[in-house]
């Protein structure tokens, strides 16, 4: 269905799911938002890369001739689930489980990768309307709630990051909030030909 369990247990004679652990999600069967992020970007950029013309892409793809489809194929199924998710406000809440709305509650890291690997995916599943649903994530990433003021203490650009919520330490910044929202902002300029 696309959702993303942050720890999974295969068996290596069966090569069938065992069970799943708790890492930094709600609970071992929840959707960790970041982690699903992180998929998304995971799948997108390995089909992106993988289309390259360079000699070590193009011997994988000799080798693996179905790979690029199943790629495309679950990187979309791993957009859809986390685009289906997603609260009003474009910024999902630390884990797809939790019912909160507050903003100390929220991932603005998860939803600034998800953003950056929806404008790429955007160019790579034509017609499935990614860049407008990344725009959407942009848009509210750097609007007053999420976007830290200028000239204030804050040392990150993005405000209400979780880092590790079970651990206590969320509704902070995060250097890979800062870095994907900058990266995501960059590929939609260029996209739309900013």
């Amino acid at each position: 269905n696309g959702s993303v369990h942050h720890k999974v247990v295969w068996s290596k004679v069966t090569r069938k799911r065992v069970t799943t652990q708790i890492g930094q999600g709600a609970s071992p069967t929840s959707d960790w938002t970041r982690g699903h992020a992180w998929a998304l970007y995971g799948f997108t950029m390995s089909q992106r890369y993988l289309r390259a013309h360079t000699p070590c892409a193009s011997a994988y793809r000799q080798a693996n001739p179905g790979a690029l489809p199943q790629l495309r194929a679950t990187a979309v199924r791993t957009a859809d689930s986390f685009i289906r998710q997603l609260p009003t406000l474009q910024v999902p809440p630390w884990d797809f489980s939790v019912e909160s709305t507050a903003l100390r509650d929220r991932d603005s890291s998860a939803a600034a990768i998800a953003a950056s690997a929806l404008v790429e995916l955007d160019g790579l599943a034509k017609g499935k309307g990614y860049l407008k649903h990344a725009a959407r994530i942009l848009a509210d990433l750097t609007g007053p709630a999420f976007l830290a003021p200028r000239g204030g203490s804050f040392q990150a650009t993005l405000e209400h990051c979780t880092l590790y919520r079970l651990h206590g330490s969320f509704d902070t910044g995060c250097i890979w909030g800062d870095y994907f929202l900058l990266e995501g902002l960059s590929r939609a300029a260029s996209r739309c030909g900013l």
